[in-house]
């Protein structure tokens, strides 16, 4: 059943993206509110969505297409999409460069070669973990993300995640940037 499913879901992206096509993504029980989304690209295991909610677009997720637990495309979409193109906001979904969706670590390492801070999040309630910064390593297994914290400083040291652990990873998006623009080195204080 589940492979069904899944087969159903990733040809209702297949479809969404080839015709251009604003839709509500559901990832539930793992993340309980919908998301607004333009498919930009269809992996094997993996999917490339630029957000579009609040009638603006906030950069691009990717996401596992195991998780994605119903798509929508109705009325309120349409109106969302015929409001995004007649605003300018988003006439066609395309990645900012070329993201080879394979695998975790190669859509990573594309947005590493591009010099891009990103949010590495593992939703699940009993185990959260959100990680904003720039990957420094990626292994066959893991990578390692220089984190920085809310008040904008760069940890002391790399963290490291398992792909296994990964349920999603944004970047271009307005939080990133706009941290990275703030982001500083702690000072220490020298001993005298």
């Amino acid at each position: 059943m589940a492979a069904k499913k899944q087969k159903s879901i990733r040809e209702q992206l297949r479809a969404h993206r080839d015709n251009c096509e604003a839709i509500t993504l559901w990832r539930e029980p793992l993340v309980p509110y919908s998301a607004g989304a333009f498919v930009v690209e269809v992996g094997s295991d993996l999917a490339l969505v630029q957000d579009i909610s609040d009638f603006s677009s906030d950069g691009y997720q990717i996401l596992r297409i195991d998780d994605i637990s119903r798509i929508d495309r109705g009325g309120a979409e349409k109106f969302l999409e015929r409001i995004l193109q007649s605003e300018g906001i988003v006439t066609k979904a395309c990645a900012p460069f070329d993201i080879e969706l394979s695998n975790w670590r190669t859509a990573i390492g594309a947005i590493k070669s591009n010099s891009q801070n990103m949010i590495v999040e593992d939703e699940k309630p009993d185990d959260e973990l959100f990680l904003v910064g720039r990957v420094t390593r990626l292994s066959a297994k893991s990578l390692a993300i220089r984190h920085f914290d809310a008040v904008g400083y760069w940890e002391l040291s790399d963290r490291v995640v398992p792909y296994s652990r990964i349920t999603a990873v944004t970047f271009d998006d307005r939080y990133t940037t706009m941290y990275s623009k703030h982001v500083r080195t702690r000072v220490t204080p020298t001993a005298p």
